[in-house]
C-alpha cells in the first residue's frame, strides 16, 4: 500500500483536449483497474465518428476529461473559500427548520 503515501512525485499524463494532467500514484492505481481498462473498448460518442471522423475517444478518455474538469473546480472552490473565510452556506434542500443542522462556518 505503498502508493497511498503523499511523498511519491505525480505522474503526467498527456491528452489531446487538457494537454499534461499531472495523477498521484493512488488515482493511477484506479485507472490500471480492470472496470477503468475496459473503458478503453467502450465509444463515448456512440457513431458519431461515422459523421464527424474525429468524434473517435472512448469512455476512458471521458474519464480522464472529468478527472480534469473536477480538478478545476476543486481549485476554484478552495481559492474561493480562501478569499471569502467569513462566508457561510448551506446545503441545497431540507426544511428551513434543518438549515442549522447542515451549516458550514468557515473558521
Amino acid at each position: 500500500m505503498e502508493f497511498l503515501h503523499h511523498n511519491t512525485r505525480p505522474k503526467i499524463l498527456r491528452t489531446v483536449l487538457y494537454g499534461d494532467q499531472e495523477f498521484s500514484r493512488w488515482e493511477l492505481e484506479l485507472l490500471h483497474t480492470p472496470i477503468f481498462q475496459r473503458l478503453y473498448n467502450l465509444k463515448q460518442l456512440g457513431f458519431a465518428d461515422r459523421i464527424f471522423p474525429d468524434a473517435v475517444h472512448s469512455r476512458f478518455n471521458h474519464v480522464l476529461g472529468v478527472a480534469e474538469i473536477a480538478e478545476r473546480i476543486a481549485r476554484r472552490l478552495i481559492d474561493w473559500l480562501g478569499r471569502n473565510e467569513k462566508e457561510e452556506f448551506y446545503y441545497a434542500g431540507g426544511r428551513q427548520a434543518d438549515r442549522n443542522s447542515h451549516r458550514f462556518g468557515l473558521r
